[in-house]
Order: structure tokens, then C-alpha cells, then sequence
């Protein structure tokens, strides 16, 4: 996923679960610094800036813990690396997420005034586990495993055939959805291929259950009903469907828009005039935030290795 759901839709989760308006500004851009943090770390690039097959770089250290959570279902190490929606290790990601509360001080999911360690976990978890709705059927790494076949975007046909694309060499093996490119993460698009989707799939049916399931996740640290109101769905499915743009960026700022704008039930109030926004450099901002994330980072990085280890799995 990009960063309009990463950032625009978990900020609107947020705040329909119980997080006021900083906090859930935190939990939203730890979620989508995940794709911009140092490249050594958890960052990448777009797959749309690299413009010739095969040349990503494989840094399994990257892939597999931050964009392709492993299922570590299955009765082979592929199988067991393979990322998958409502997987094991997904579910053992939404039982830490729900933990979470448990290690906070008080009420304040930010644990207190320079402590923002939970929140930032937190974030950096609900990365990980919608991308597995995203990512399901691909693994971390260069594997054959991800080759797929009669790939076609359906829907939207009219921007077929200026989005980037690539003859894939048969002889390669590609990493991750890279023969899909960036479809799988883009909420409006309708695309098939074999084997994982012979018959289609739609994305915004994908990215509607990772938002309910989430969303039960968030609600349930706040003591909030867990299910998402007729309502709320529909504002969600209209925003995935109707928001359409070639553009990542320019999606989230329809997102933000529309935030702005109240049309998602709740009113901000950010101090000083300031409206919702997001900027790779909030981390920067302040060093307590910028050194937490980071370490957060590095004890998500372990709590994968752990569980893979567990399994007789070592490749982190």
C-alpha cells in the first residue's frame, strides 16, 4: 500500500477509534515512514523509479520484515516466507498490536510527554500488517515463487498504457510484485494474473478488509466498539474507489483534503491554525520521536527474526 492508505486512511482510523488528533497524527506518520526511513533500514524506493528489470536491489533485511510480512504457514521455507493476509505470523502481529496497552502508563496511548515508543511500534506494526493484504501471494526476496503470468490491469483500462511497464525476461527472477509493479498497492485498480489471480481482483475489496481489521485493533485500545458503522464503510469505499490518481501523493492530499473538509465525521483542532499534513522530515523534528522510531524499528526487525528462528527459519 501507498502513502494515502498508510498515512491518510490510518489517520482517519485513528481518529474514528479514539486518538486525538496528535496521536493519531504519530501512529499515521510512523506507519508511512516505514516506506521513507533510511534505505538501509526499512525504506525503499517507489517501484515505478527503476526502469529496468531485475535491477532492484534484494536486501532481504528490508523486504521480508517491513513489506512482506512472512506467513510462516505452509510445510516448506517458501511457503513459510510467503507473505499472506490473515496468516500466522499476521495474527501474531494483531495479538502484539493488541498488547500494546498493556505497556502503557496511562491513558495517553503516547505513554507520556517525550515517551512516544508504544504509539510508534504501533504504527510501524499497522504498516506491516495491512501490507499483507497488499503483498499476499509474494515473497521478500528474488524467488521464482513470484513470477506471475497474463498479468492485465482491467480496471482502470484508460491508464494502461501509460503507467510503467516492463517485458519481462523470462529468464528472471523478479522480487516481490515487481512484475506487477505498483498495482497491488494502488486502491482503485481491478488486475489479474496467474496464478494468484486468475479470475481478478479488486482492490478496494482488499484494502476494506485491512481497514476493518485494523480498525478492530484501534477501537479495541480505546475501548470503542470494533466494527466500523454503515456509515464509515461507505465513506471508506467511496474514498478507495473514486480516488483516482496516477500520483501517490496527490491521492493522500485528497485525503487530507477531505479531512480538512469534515467529511469524515470528526472535527481537528490542531493548535495554532495548523491543518493535518504529512512530512518525511516530522521525524527530524524532534529527537526523542526520530531515536524511538528507530529503535522501534529495530525491535520490530527482531520480533521477526524471533519468530522465524522459532521455526528453524534464519535468514535475518
Amino acid at each position: 500500500m501507498d502513502i494515502d492508505f498508510h498515512f491518510g486512511t490510518m489517520y482517519v482510523l485513528s481518529r474514528w477509534a479514539g486518538f486525538d488528533e496528535y496521536s493519531a497524527k504519530l501512529l499515521a506518520s510512523a506507519s508511512q515512514y516505514v516506506d521513507d526511513s533510511n534505505n538501509s533500514i526499512s525504506g525503499h524506493r517507489p517501484w515505478e523509479k527503476f526502469t529496468c528489470y531485475g535491477c532492484y536491489y534484494d536486501d532481504i533485511k528490508i523486504w521480508l520484515p517491513f513489506h512482506f510480512l512472512p506467513s510462516l504457514d505452509g510445510n516448506n521455507t517458501i511457503g513459510q516466507i510467503t507473505c499472506r493476509k490473515n496468516s500466522t505470523m499476521a495474527d501474531y502481529l494483531a495479538k502484539f498490536m493488541l498488547s500494546i496497552e498493556k505497556l502503557m502508563s496511562h491513558d495517553y496511548i503516547g505513554c507520556s510527554e517525550h515517551d512516544y515508543s508504544n504509539i510508534l511500534r504501533l504504527g510501524i506494526s499497522t504498516h506491516v500488517y495491512v501490507d499483507t493484504w497488499a503483498h499476499s501471494g509474494f515473497c521478500g526476496f528474488i524467488s521464482i515463487n513470484n513470477k506471475i503470468n497474463n498479468f492485465k490491469v482491467i480496471y482502470p483500462a484508460k491508464l494502461e498504457e501509460h503507467f510503467w511497464t516492463y517485458n519481462f525476461d523470462s529468464s528472471e527472477l523478479p522480487l516481490a510484485h515487481e512484475q506487477a509493479v505498483y498495482w497491488p498497492d494502488i486502491p482503485y485498480a481491478k488486475w489479474r494474473c496467474a496464478p494468484l489471480h486468475p479470475n481478478s481482483i479488486k482492490n478496494w475489496d482488499e484494502f476494506m478488509e485491512a481497514s476493518r481489521a485494523i480498525y478492530k485493533i484501534l477501537a479495541w485500545l480505546y475501548k470503542k466498539s470494533p466494527e466500523l458503522t454503515p456509515l464509515q464503510e461507505q465513506l471508506l469505499l467511496d474514498s478507495f474507489k473514486n480516488i483516482q490518481s496516477e500520483d501517490r501523493l496527490e491521492r493522500n492530499n485528497i485525503w487530507l483534503t477531505k479531512i480538512s473538509n469534515d467529511e469524515f465525521g470528526f472535527i481537528d483542532n490542531f493548535p495554532h491554525g495548523e491543518t493535518l499534513e504529512y512530512s518525511s522530515y516530522f521525524m527530524y523534528e524532534d529527537d526523542d520521536l526520530y531515536s524511538q522510531f528507530y529503535a522501534a524499528l529495530n525491535d520490530h526487525y527482531n520480533w521477526v527474526k524471533e519468530n522465524l528462528e522459532a521455526i528453524g527459519i534464519n535468514i535475518l
